[in-house]
């Protein structure tokens, strides 16, 4: 089934019949398919989805924290050890969110795409929890367009591992291997449908097959899961640091060799979350677009040709299954961008933009002094441990913050 993003969202038919009127709607991700603006829409409504018989439940942008402590996810490193500290958020987080649901009678949507690599273990225990009127929604996209962008989100969670060994190493994984490994397990989009259909039922799953055309088509396809009136999430006002944009070449090679300086002062996890992924990194994904000459990340023609393989792989999967798509999945087989230039590979980047590098202070200045990255007030409980601690938290990055400086400044606005 395929959309015309020619047409007046206003005059469009549904692409597909609503859930039952007690149906829990849980959007599972994965991650880099839309899942941002969804919840930023959700969240926006809050209010207008009520009145159509819709609960998006808690207070929060999305159910993450919830989502986090039923699977015991851990606020770490990425690429930490098992033994490295952190802790996932109390128990209560998940429990509340199973109470809010229950209590509500209509229909109830929520998620978050951690849920993705949930175990087969814990599938079920969703399952459990959540009872019979269980409905997982899966949005897709092509694997070719996700795949920099996956390793994108990997470096925004403090990874320092290189582009092209990083899609090699992913790519080299046995079949029989892919459900121990997590990229495989979020990223397997046939082997995830049969995870959950496996335990809730096929017909209890439905994939949204994003549209590049159309970039209204996902938030209209859950309008229409929803029943709710055309253009209620389309139409959402939100946060422009909702967006979730992919970033150049440069602006990532920036990001990943912070990282490094970092991980080698010893940052702690959580100064590191709230000074350069809320601070610095917010600020700059918001506050600035790149440029029409500025490289973006490209795959070499051999990883090209294994990633258009795997997406072949998992389309061929996908219809196997006979799961209800949403959308067309034609449009999840999209050739491969293929590297043409050195600028192309983040490695070979020589010189950093002058304003990323200025956003990015920016916005950590502006989280280690309490502010939001568009320096406002942040609420009262939050700012006072965030002012007491700022301090001591600039004075801990101490020689890490000189040295990057030292690898950005020579290089900036070259």
């Amino acid at each position: 089934m395929t959309s015309d993003p020619t047409r007046h969202a206003a005059s469009r038919p549904r692409v597909v019949a609503p859930l039952p009127p007690a149906a829990r709607m849980f959007h599972i991700g994965p991650a880099k398919t839309g899942t941002t603006s969804l919840q930023a829409a959700g969240a926006a409504s809050r209010e207008r989805l009520l009145e159509h018989g819709v609960l998006y439940p808690g207070r929060a942008r999305s159910q993450r924290e919830a989502i986090a402590s039923f699977l015991g996810r851990q606020a770490r490193y990425n690429g930490a050890k098992e033994d490295e500290p952190g802790r996932p958020p109390p128990l209560k987080a998940w429990t509340d969110l199973v109470a809010e649901i229950a209590a509500y009678p209509g229909r109830v949507w929520f998620g978050h795409e951690y849920a993705a690599g949930a175990s087969p273990a814990q599938v079920a225990g969703f399952a459990g929890a959540l009872g019979d009127w269980l409905h997982v929604v899966i949005t897709l996209r092509s694997f070719t367009r996700m795949l920099p962008s996956i390793w994108q989100e990997y470096n925004k969670a403090g990874g320092t591992s290189g582009f092209d060994g990083y899609v090699k190493r992913m790519l080299a994984v046995p079949v029989e291997r892919r459900e121990e490994i997590m990229f495989h397990r979020r990223h397997d989009h046939a082997g995830l449908v049969r995870r959950w259909a496996d335990v809730v039922g096929i017909e209890q799953v439905t994939v949204v097959a994003t549209d590049q055309r159309d970039h209204s088509f996902v938030l209209h396809a859950f309008e229409d899961l929803l029943a709710l009136p055309r253009d209620l999430l389309a139409g959402a006002e939100v946060p422009s640091r909702a967006a979730n944009r992919s970033m150049s070449a440069p602006e990532i090679e920036l990001v990943r060799r912070l990282n490094g300086e970092l991980r080698h002062a010893g940052l702690a996890w959580q100064d590191y979350e709230r000074l350069l992924v809320r601070g610095g990194l917010h600020r700059m994904l918001s506050h600035r677009r790149p440029g029409p000459d500025e490289p973006r990340l490209r795959l070499t023609p051999r990883a090209a040709a294994a990633a258009e393989a795997y997406q072949r792989e998992i389309v061929d999967g996908l219809v196997s299954c006979g799961v209800r798509v949403v959308g067309d999945l034609a449009n999840l087989l999209e050739p491969a961008k293929v590297r043409t230039s050195p600028r192309e590979n983040h490695k070979g980047t020589q010189s950093v933009p002058l304003d990323a590098a200025v956003e990015i202070a920016v916005g950590i200045i502006a989280a280690a002094t309490g502010h939001t990255p568009d320096f406002e007030p942040i609420p009262q409980r939050r700012a006072r441990g965030r002012r007491q601690h700022a301090r001591e938290v600039l004075d801990h990055l101490g020689s890490a913050a000189r040295s990057a400086v030292r690898v950005v400044a020579p290089k900036a606005g070259e």
